[in-house]
């Protein structure tokens, strides 16, 4: 599972919610957000063919029982999405407890399908959209979209999209495989984002999981990661 942090961070998106509340929009109204909300991400998708940056990411392997650090790898990388595509992730720096390690001992070592964006022009052959409520990100007073998948699959994600009110700008993402794969016992994702030209780029994420085959291995994962140095790709 480890292997699919990456194509899971692309893919998608509580810390600084400052409050929610339930309540969704008239029919009308939410048809027409949902419209402009599809309408620019077709804009993007056409003026541009992808995004470009560079992560900092730490990965914490933790005891279950009383969260005792065991293994820490940080990870340099140089991540290039090309919309529809299968992401690209270069290894470009590795530390392991703290030393120098070689980059194969922090380079993903199987390639499994990525999961189905939640946005895009086929989105909607995987996904439902509704909005549920509103919330403030970081005091900004945002629409919240449930993202609910068509399919229970590993590659379907099920949660939440938070955009604000003016403007439409993707601020957050977060949620869960609609199903999870062998192994896989607990899974949480949420990814912070900023907009460039109608495109929403990474800020920061956090991913926490628990691993657990009986006999062969039983782990927690937490992984934080920060993105920089972005670039829109033509």
């Amino acid at each position: 599972m480890i292997q699919r942090l990456p194509t899971l961070i692309a893919a998608v998106a509580l810390l600084w919610c400052d409050s929610a509340a339930a309540g969704p929009l008239p029919p009308a109204e939410e048809a027409r957000v949902l419209a402009a909300l599809r309408a620019k991400v077709r804009k993007a998708w056409k003026k541009y063919k992808g995004v470009s940056a560079r992560r900092k990411v730490v990965i914490q392997e933790l005891d279950p029982k009383d969260g005792r650090l065991k293994k820490k790898r940080e990870v340099g990388q140089r991540f290039v999405l090309r919309f529809g595509s299968r992401p690209t992730v270069k290894i470009t720096s590795c530390k392991i407890d703290g030393k120098p390690a070689s980059h194969s001992e922090c380079k993903p070592k199987r390639k499994r399908p990525p999961p189905y964006p939640v946005f895009g022009p086929r989105a909607g052959t995987h996904y439902r959209l509704r909005i549920s409520g509103t919330a403030r990100i970081k005091g900004k007073p945002c629409h919240v979209l449930s993202v609910l998948p068509k399919k229970r699959t590993a590659r379907h994600l099920r949660g939440r999209a938070y955009v604000t009110k003016q403007g439409l700008r993707l601020v957050k993402v977060e949620g869960r495989p609609a199903s999870f794969p062998f192994g896989l016992k607990a899974f949480y994702i949420q990814i912070y984002f900023w907009e460039r030209d109608g495109v929403p780029l990474e800020s920061w994420g956090r991913i926490d999981m628990r691993v657990r085959v009986p006999l062969i291995v039983d782990l927690r994962l937490v992984t934080i990661f920060r993105a920089r140095s972005h670039k829109l790709l033509r």
